[in-house]
């Protein structure tokens, strides 16, 4: 839960200081960041479950961390690489749907491990 507390300041102070590039009235700052500290608290929260159910959802978010560090590396104007919106929502969606095949396929060799021991322990 430290983790997620210490995510929270950090995000919310990213987003204060993106509300002040965008506007110097401290006012939209201010309701901006209080928005942003509501929306990430109630997403953790979310995600945290969500991958108590799926634990191979955290090595996927690392890779899609890593996949955001190097679109924003060549994105830079020395390099000036821009990688479609739509291309890049589909390698994220591609992501989910492979963690997903991983997840229950896991899951239905685990179930069928189970059952199959415990056929074992009958006869």
């Amino acid at each position: 839960m430290i983790q997620i507390e210490l995510m929270d300041i950090i995000f919310s102070i990213d987003s204060v200081l993106a509300s002040l590039a965008v506007s110097a009235n401290p006012v939209i700052v201010l309701i901006g960041g209080m928005i942003g500290i509501l929306a990430m608290r109630g997403i953790a929260e979310m995600i945290m479950k969500l991958m108590r159910v799926i634990p191979e959802l955290e090595p996927m978010a690392y890779a899609l961390i890593a996949l955001i560090a190097i679109k924003l590396f060549l994105s830079i104007p020395m390099i000036d690489i821009e990688i479609p919106a739509a291309i890049f929502g589909l390698i994220v969606l591609g992501a989910i749907i492979v963690t997903l095949v991983i997840h229950y396929t896991k899951k239905a060799r685990k179930g069928k491990a189970i059952t199959n021991g415990n056929d074992d322990h009958k006869g």
